[in-house]
């Protein structure tokens, strides 16, 4: 999420590049100012503790330079501070009990100092409970409080001071979050999108619909497969539809630690499925008209192909079947290239070539026979005629020889 966020071009909003540091980054100077206040106490304890007003005046210094700091605390053990609870019963900053437990905040608007209330009631005291019993850095979940007349939503920010290996007292800093929204408000992921902020807890700490900060993810649709991964500090992806647009959309949830804490927050994106399928159905419409003007020139040109190369064989065939047809030898197939077409059309011509020079052949031969028959037949007649008239000149003479022996008698 972070790496998207910073580097994505098409988020829109005045948002900074350096976003999701933005989002660490508040949490972790109040948690580093935290840690330093208590190591520094530790370090006074080590070389002998000053006295409580100068620690006060230390508490006051922080809460006044850093303005978003609601309040800077601290709490010890009893009489672990300088051994001197019993002259503090009930003094400024103090309660019955004379331990140390300032409370430097802003909760009237200025800059001020009560004690620390129920510190050692389990649940509304967890603050101090907490990290003195488990000896870790502590971030609490949000809650609402009251601010110079304002409701705001905060949190607390608790690092456990230790002293010979046991945990003497706690630092703490409570801080508004309402940093969060002006941040989360101008994240705008493909201009419709949106992104928002969860506690461990899946608390809703920053959002673009404000009335619902403060309120717990899950009653807005949140599946309880990302509320786990936002209680396990896990990345999480989800497709729901969007509590802020109404529209489907994927979430994801990326958690980030604050100091050494063991209870991550998430930052979420809400990226709308159309915006983001919109360039891939741009370039799948394109793909589509592409390859559609792609076929319709391929069968053009396939078209004129097989027309240029069918036309001449077509022409043979036509050829062909007129000599079939008519008998007329003296046809020829148009010669109109050199390849295998052209070929066939040349060995045509050559072929009715041949049949003309043979049928001639033929003819010449047949004429020739002709004429030595009529050769013949005209000797026959001849001989015929030559015979008839000697057999009529031999029976003129038989007559004659008749008629003379006749008259003999």
């Amino acid at each position: 999420c972070y790496s998207y966020i910073v580097m994505n071009p098409n988020l829109g909003g005045d948002m900074p590049s350096t976003v999701a540091h933005e989002l660490n980054h508040a949490m972790q100077v109040a948690m580093d100012c935290n840690r330093s206040l208590a190591q520094a106490m530790e370090g006074m304890k080590n070389r002998g503790v000053p006295p409580r007003d100068m620690m006060d005046g230390m508490l006051k210094n922080i809460l006044e330079r850093y303005p978003q700091f609601l309040a800077v605390w601290t709490c010890w053990e009893p009489d672990a501070m300088d051994g001197k609870d019993e002259d503090f019963i009930n003094a400024v900053g103090h309660d019955g009990t004379g331990r140390y437990i300032p409370y430097w905040n802003r909760v009237t608007g200025t800059v001020d100092v009560e004690p620390l209330k129920n510190y050692t009631v389990e649940g509304t005291g967890d603050y101090y409970l907490v990290p003195q019993k488990t000896g870790r850095e502590t971030i609490f979940e949000p809650f609402k409080s009251k601010i110079a007349g304002r409701t705001v939503l905060m949190t607390t920010l608790a690092v456990p001071i230790e002293y010979n290996k046991e945990i003497v007292g706690v630092a703490g800093v409570d801080i508004e979050l309402s940093a969060f929204q002006k941040i989360i408000e101008g994240i705008k992921p493909f201009e419709t999108g949106y992104a928002f902020l969860t506690s461990n807890n899946a608390t809703l700490v920053a959002h673009p619909k404000k009335e619902i900060v403060g309120d717990n993810a899950k009653n807005y649709g949140v599946a309880n497969t990302s509320i786990d991964a936002i209680k396990s500090g896990k990345t999480a992806t989800e497709y729901k539809k969007a509590t802020l647009t109404g529209l489907f959309s994927y979430v994801v949830y990326s958690p980030f630690k604050i100091g050494r804490s063991q209870t991550p927050w998430s930052f979420a994106v809400n990226i709308p499925v159309d915006q983001v399928l919109k360039d891939a159905n741009n370039i799948m419409y394109a793909s589509i008209l592409i390859g559609a003007l792609s076929l319709t020139v391929l069968i053009v040109v396939v078209f004129f192909v097989a027309r240029a190369t069918t036309a001449p064989v077509v022409k043979i065939a036509e050829v062909v079947n007129q000599v079939a047809t008519d008998h007329d030898l003296t046809l020829e197939v148009p010669v109109t290239s050199k390849d295998e077409i052209g070929t066939m059309a040349s060995e045509f011509n050559n072929m009715m070539h041949e049949l003309r020079e043979a049928f001639e052949i033929v003819n010449n031969a047949a004429h020739s026979v002709g004429s030595q028959a009529d050769e013949v037949s005209q000797r026959a007649t001849a001989n015929r005629e030559r015979a008839e008239a000697a057999l009529k000149q031999t029976q003129k003479s038989s007559q004659i020889i008749g008629d003379m022996g006749g008259t003999a008698r």
